[in-house]
């Protein structure tokens, strides 16, 4: 969560980090639900979601980028 509130930070819109606070909470929960009804249907299914979604997060984190840094360093 560092990440998101220095990257809102950098772009001068730190109010708006409760938003994507949530919207992350809501997504957990979302895909808990939908992980419990794949399950339900079959249990490889949840294993398969899981595989093709971890690739998918991967891609998403590798073309992430570390905001600018602000203020004092905090290493002396």
């Amino acid at each position: 969560m560092t990440f998101h509130y220095d990257t809102l930070e950098a772009l001068d819109r730190h109010d708006a980090y409760a938003r994507v606070s949530s919207v992350g909470f809501a997504s957990a929960a979302v895909s808990s639900v939908l992980g419990g009804v794949l399950g339900l249907v079959d249990l490889r299914l949840t294993f398969a979601a899981s595989l093709v979604l971890a690739v998918r997060q991967l891609e998403v984190t590798l073309a992430l980028h570390e905001p600018p840094a602000t203020g004092p360093s905090p290493v002396r």
